[in-house]
């Protein structure tokens, strides 16, 4: 049962395996209590107000935007007494937090990224008190390897993204275009951007399926199914064709062709030809498709620029790269074009010079397309000038790149951990200052 797995995952202090069962799972009664719980103690982890010695040290840029973060959870508070009832409650919790990912961190740490418990304590202690940072977000953010402690504050964590990216993006309609796949397909025709086709839609009311393009039944071929509003691989499925018997086959489900039209027209949902990674990268997405987040601002002084890159490997027969989902995120050396070592978001799993499965090369890797795929994050933020920051998802087939989806809200904590940097250190913080004004 699902409340046995959260409980599970919680006795082994494990958030990365307790976020997949949230993700994955539907919640007892229990288990919403339990995560309303969680989430308020979560809340606790840090101190609700901007105390004078948070980011004394920084730069402008920088504790202007911590604070934007401080004020939108004040504001978003449903009283004003919770943001004193956290800041009370913060330092015993947060101290008692940071022994707690101590016990289930530390030893890993100390294993895979040579950093001993003693400087894991104190540092988390460090970041807590003198930059208000939540225990979690030390080991998730892997803020035990910056090369020192100034460099703490640099880093972004999830719970600030919302407040930030709302505060330097300006309201625009474009957003429904990247937040609907139907229309980012159609937007990305008319612009000229490589994307994979769609071959037909569907809504959950039985209706027959919408035809794109020529398509006016199911291709042979490999077929991605996933919902047209859902992000990080969330209700994607994919399909094997069997043409021995003209049928797909996914999750030990096989359906033949009037079947799966059936099954698809009860779900809201898109067809897509599945795509294949280039030859050079295959051997390390497996059965998915691995595909590189590609992080683009537009400024009206410099124009669209690419701030980094990552590399997202889809992990244990996974069809879906999804870090949250046990993926693997390898940081991209933009001027060599080459990947970093890769980290999952369970420490305990360490960092992998090479694949943990079939032992090819990470580090070092070349890319290829690599100039095609930054010609295309560039042109496909320049299509969309009301939208300012974008975290492209790009797969680089034999082909060249083709864009899979764009992300408004993109993910600050996997991307900082990818690139071993915190956004502080990127053009990011250059970009935030301008749109703020």
């Amino acid at each position: 049962m699902s409340i046995d797995r959260r409980l599970a995952a919680l006795i082994k202090l494990n958030l990365a395996e307790y976020l997949y069962v949230t993700r994955t799972t539907e919640a007892t009664r229990f288990g919403k209590a339990l995560d309303a719980f969680l989430a308020f103690l979560k809340k606790c982890e840090t101190s609700a107000y901007n105390l004078p010695w948070f980011y004394s040290d920084c730069p402008d840029s920088v504790r202007r935007l911590h604070d934007l973060a401080f004020r939108a959870q004040r504001n978003a508070a449903s009283s004003r007494l919770l943001p004193v009832l956290r800041t009370i409650l913060w330092p015993g919790v947060g101290l008692s937090l940071c022994m707690l990912f101590l016990a289930r961190n530390g030893a890993c740490v100390r294993r895979h990224f040579a950093v001993s418990v003693v400087r894991q304590m104190f540092g988390s202690l460090h970041a807590l008190y003198r930059y208000n940072v939540a225990p979690s977000d030390y080991f998730s953010l892997h803020l035990f390897n910056c090369p020192s402690t100034r460099a703490v504050p640099l880093y972004f964590c999830q719970r600030e993204k919302d407040a930030i990216l709302r505060a330097t993006q300006p309201g625009s309609k474009e957003v429904r275009i990247a937040n609907n796949k139907v229309r980012f397909f159609r937007h990305c025709q008319s612009a000229g951007l490589p994307t994979p086709e769609i071959v037909a839609s569907f809504s959950n009311d039985g209706a027959p399926a919408a035809w794109f393009g020529d398509h006016k039944e199911l291709p042979g071929v490999d077929l991605f199914r996933k919902p047209p509003d859902r992000f990080g691989g969330s209700g994607a499925e994919l399909w094997r064709y069997r043409s021995r018997t003209d049928s797909w086959s996914s999750n030990g489900r096989t359906l033949a062709r009037s079947e799966f039209l059936v099954d698809c027209g009860k779900r809201h949902c898109i067809l897509q030809p599945a795509l294949r990674n280039h030859a050079d990268l295959q051997a390390l997405a497996g059965e998915g498709l691995a595909t590189f987040r590609v992080v683009t601002v537009l400024s009206a002084e410099t124009g669209p620029a690419v701030i980094g890159a990552l590399l997202k490997i889809p992990m244990g027969g996974a069809v879906i790269d999804a870090y949250w989902a046990g993926g693997l995120v390898s940081g991209v050396d933009m001027e060599r074009g080459t990947l970093k070592a890769a980290v999952a978001r369970d420490l305990c799993k360490g960092r992998f010079q090479r694949h943990p499965v079939n032992q090819e090369i990470i580090a070092g890797r070349p890319i290829p397309h690599w100039s095609d795929v930054l010609a295309v994050a560039v042109l496909a933020q320049s299509s969309l000038p009301g939208l300012t920051s974008i975290g492209w998802d790009i797969a680089v087939t034999d082909e060249g790149a083709s864009i899979v989806e764009g992300n408004v809200g993109w993910n600050f904590e996997m991307f900082q951990v990818g690139l071993g940097c915190g956004l502080g250190d990127t053009g990011f913080l250059r970009w935030a200052g301008e749109m703020l004004g």
